[in-house]
């Protein structure tokens, strides 16, 4: 990918360029509120996704007619092509003539540019990236969730439990090991997520994440020691994420 490119564009520009380029950039408020914003949007991108995938799974776990239709409808967003969901995206939210807009301005209300304003754009690309990616969260979520013993629920039936008691004491510390898998791999791939945020709104109306800066360095402004100086400051983010990883996973298993 994008990051995997720029490990070599580093070897190129050499250890003196990148090094002076890092120091550069982080005594820069720029890229300090770049990466701060890229954090924001990937830890809620990240949370929204799983939350929606758990909602997904509790909804279809139990046995109703068309199930399978259901489960196989939710897994659109993930498996769609990104040009053509991008392209929905920017359909829908249209200025001129998006169904957004049309209910808006049936309303009575002001039509809105969603995708060019400061002030929505980022929540755009945040709803868009749970969106997209729930599906993963719900098969994972609901794989362990099938695999949960009937007699739990039987046992906390005869007890007296009601429904949310049985969510809230069963069926949620079932899927803690779970939770924790798909957030650091959410987050990492959110993290260093590139084509959804450039093809929704190119960086612009503050939406310019880390991953674009990189693009934008390299191929807009040919900064080949910027650039890099970037691509390190992500891939050491992403190594102290899969470093906290491992040690929660062996506490967990000790």
């Amino acid at each position: 990918g994008l990051l995997a490119s720029l490990i070599i564009v580093i070897l190129v520009a050499g250890p003196p360029q990148y090094g002076n380029a890092i120091s550069d950039l982080l005594a820069g408020r720029s890229f300090l509120n770049t990466l701060l914003r890229t954090f924001v949007y990937t830890l809620t991108g990240t949370l929204l996704a799983i939350g929606l995938g758990t909602i997904a799974a509790l909804l279809v776990k139990d046995r109703f007619p068309g199930r399978n239709i259901v489960r196989g409808f939710m897994l659109f967003p993930y498996v769609a092509p990104i040009v053509s969901v991008v392209f929905i995206w920017k359909l829908i939210l249209n200025a001129q003539f998006g169904l957004v807009n049309e209910l808006i301005d049936a309303a009575g209300g002001q039509r809105v540019d969603f995708l060019a304003q400061s002030s929505t754009a980022f929540l755009m690309i945040v709803l868009f990236q749970g969106w997209r990616y729930f599906p993963f969260a719900f098969l994972f979520i609901l794989a362990r969730i099938q695999a949960i013993p009937d007699d739990m629920y039987e046992a906390a039936k005869v007890d007296g439990a009601a429904p949310s008691q049985r969510l809230l004491y069963i069926t949620l510390p079932q899927l803690q090991a779970v939770f924790g898998t798909l957030f650091v791999l959410r987050f990492i791939w959110t993290f260093n997520k590139f084509d959804d945020v450039f093809l929704l709104t190119g960086g612009a109306a503050n939406t310019q994440l880390v991953t674009i800066e990189i693009f934008d360095q390299l191929f807009s402004r040919s900064n080949i020691g910027t650039a890099s100086a970037v691509a390190v400051v992500l891939a050491l983010v992403l190594m102290v994420v899969v470093g906290i990883y491992f040690r929660w996973f062996l506490v967990e298993e000790n």
